[in-house]
């Protein structure tokens, strides 16, 4: 009896020890090592987090750079077009202003060769124009803009004429009447002679321009509108 309480005390005993080292133990230490790898893992995680933040936030300041470029960009632009329609402006007035207050009044026998520079004069100033239309055009401007132009140029350049035609008359005719002062007739009658055509071309000259100038000044102030409002939008 003792025997065999002695055998099932041994198998008991084998049984626990087969369970401690075969299921108890390597659970116990298994979880363990999960335990230490749980560790180990929460640390890499985090060392990971946080190169990932400090990746995203470099990539968020490069997006800010870029969209600060972008909005710099967008500015000068806005600048350079403001500009460009200041500037046309600008030259469209002066060559209106030119033909507007043009006066023959100061021009005489004895400067009329001065004349000639109001002819380069002239030249100079649509020139200036036509370059500043065309950096205008750079925009894609507004058509409406264009075609009132285009309108203004037209009535503009109509008007190119009726100034030139009495700057080479009054240059002919101050010139001719120095020589026949210079080839010795009489001066008063000379002069008296130039007064009378001086007067008859400076009158045709002054209802030209009237009846340009109300034309051409509607227009103007058309232009002087769109361009105030074009302004306010950029």
């Amino acid at each position: 009896m003792l025997e065999y309480l002695q055998i099932i005390a041994l198998f008991l005993f084998l049984g626990i020890s087969y369970y401690m080292f075969k299921v108890a133990l390597p659970n116990y230490f298994n979880k363990k090592a999960e335990n230490l790898a749980t560790k180990e893992d929460i640390g890499d995680i985090t060392k990971i987090v946080g190169r990932i933040k400090t990746d995203l936030n470099i990539q968020t300041e490069q997006i800010k750079g870029q969209i600060s470029l972008l909005n710099q960009h967008t500015i000068n632009v806005k600048n350079v077009e403001r500009e460009a329609i200041i500037n046309y402006y600008r030259k469209l007035i002066a060559w209106f202003v030119y033909f507007e207050t043009f006066s023959f009044v100061e021009y005489n026998n004895e400067n009329y060769q001065s004349l000639k520079d109001c002819i380069n004069e002239l030249h100079k100033i649509q020139h200036e124009y036509d370059v500043a239309k065309y950096d205008l055009k750079l925009f894609a401007f507004d058509k409406e803009i264009l075609e009132l132009d285009y309108q203004i140029f037209l009535k503009l350049n109509d008007f190119k004429m009726p100034l030139m035609t009495p700057i080479l008359k009054f240059i002919r005719l101050f010139k001719e009447a120095n020589q026949s002062i210079a080839n010795g007739e009489d001066k008063n009658q000379i002069m008296s002679k130039c007064d009378k055509e001086y007067f008859k071309i400076v009158t045709k000259f002054g209802e030209e321009r009237l009846a340009w100038f109300k034309e051409t000044d509607k227009l103007m102030n058309k232009m002087i509108l769109i361009i105030i409002q074009k302004l306010k939008q950029i």
